[in-house]
């Protein structure tokens, strides 16, 4: 009798055990770790060449790629999403981000976005080259520091932006960020990658057409 009241026990235990793990398997299913924030790891300024397009084909471009890396994280329903930019924006504050030239002089106000026809502006762009990208015109160093600080609606925007150089006699050297506790930057590749344009995307006017 003893002996089948102690069976029954370790059988209802094991039943128990049974059902917490299919419990816990189930919530795994619909929980991760999701990213909450990020901090910049890296930043590359590429110059490129955009073949076969009248207006592009002669002006210094340059392909602005930042790469960043998870900071803290949480878990939650998977429905919270968890793709860049993260829902709490950078961890790092930015105390500065510049561009010089190779004696120190800052160039920042000489990167701006591509504007063309009727005042319509360039959002983005898909370039084919070695690879094919999608890339943001950015309006200039100011926004670029405030949508990497705060994050942005567009996921891309943290990644890669064009920006147009205004400058020929000057030629870009090096960018850095510069924070309270590190500085990240690197130097400036001025040797032109070549792409050619896919496809251009406008910004709706003030008629409604893109």
């Amino acid at each position: 009798m003893k002996k089948k009241i102690f069976l029954r026990i370790l059988f209802n235990l094991f039943m128990k055990s049974v059902v917490v793990v299919m419990l816990l398997c189930v919530t795994s299913c619909f929980y991760k770790k999701i990213p909450l924030s990020y901090s910049i790891k890296d930043v590359s300024l590429q110059r490129i060449a955009i073949d076969e397009d009248s207006i592009l084909s002669n002006k210094m471009i340059y392909l602005w790629t930042t790469q960043i890396e998870v900071a803290k994280t949480k878990r939650l329903p998977f429905l919270y999403g968890g793709r860049p930019p993260y829902r709490e924006g950078c961890e790092d504050s930015i105390i500065s981000l510049s561009i010089e030239s190779e004696d120190g002089v800052c160039l920042n106000d000489k990167f701006h976005s591509m504007k063309e026809g009727n005042g319509g502006k360039i959002t983005y762009m898909q370039l084919l080259g070695s690879d094919t990208i999608k890339v943001l015109w950015n309006k200039d160093l100011t926004k670029q520091k405030e949508i990497l600080q705060k994050g942005h609606h567009v996921n891309l925007a943290l990644e890669k932006c064009l920006l147009i150089y205004e400058d020929s006699d000057t030629i870009p050297h090096i960018i850095r960020f510069t924070f309270p506790d590190k500085k990240v930057e690197s130097m400036v590749n001025n040797t032109p990658i070549h792409y050619k344009c896919l496809k251009k995307y406008y910004s709706v006017d003030r008629n409604g057409a893109e």
